[in-house]
C-alpha cells in the first residue's frame, strides 16, 4: 500500500510539472478518439466548466495556460494523475477532497476537452479507484 500511494505521489508531482509519463507504469494512457470525444455529454463539459471556474482557473488560468498548464499537456492522459491532484493535492495545489466523484470526472473531462485537449471523458468510476 505505502508504494502504492508513493508511486501515485510521484506521478502526481510530474503531473504538476507536465511531464508526460510513459504508459509502462502501473496505469495505461486512455487513448483519444473521435468517438469518446463525441460522445461527451455538454452537461458534463458545463459542469466541468463551472468547477474549473471556481476552483481551478486562479491559478491554472482562465484557458488553461498558466504556469501549470493544462492545454496541450499530454499529462492528461492519464486519469491517476488527475484524480490524485484534484482528491490528494500536491505540492503546491490544495486538495480538492470535498469535490464527488461525479465532479472530479467532470472538471477531469473538462481539462482533458479544453482548449485543443481531445482526450475523451473521464467517469465517476474511474475517479472512485483513487479515492
Amino acid at each position: 500500500m505505502k508504494r502504492k500511494l508513493a508511486t501515485v505521489a510521484t506521478l502526481a508531482s510530474l503531473f504538476i510539472a507536465g511531464v508526460s509519463v510513459a504508459p509502462t507504469m502501473a496505469f495505461q494512457a486512455a487513448e483519444s478518439t473521435d468517438a469518446a470525444v463525441a460522445e461527451i455529454d455538454p452537461a458534463v463539459m458545463e459542469l466541468g466548466g463551472t468547477l474549473y471556474a471556481d476552483n481551478c482557473a486562479a491559478c491554472h488560468g482562465e484557458n488553461g495556460d498558466a504556469e501549470r498548464k493544462f492545454a496541450g499537456s499530454q499529462s492528461l492522459k492519464h486519469v491517476v494523475l488527475i484524480a490524485s491532484q484534484v482528491i490528494h493535492g500536491g505540492e503546491f495545489m490544495p486538495k480538492f477532497d470535498f469535490l464527488t466523484d461525479e465532479e472530479v470526472a467532470a472538471l477531469g473531462t473538462y481539462i482533458r476537452n479544453s482548449w485543443g485537449n481531445t482526450l475523451g471523458p473521464v467517469t465517476a468510476e474511474e475517479i472512485a479507484v483513487y479515492r
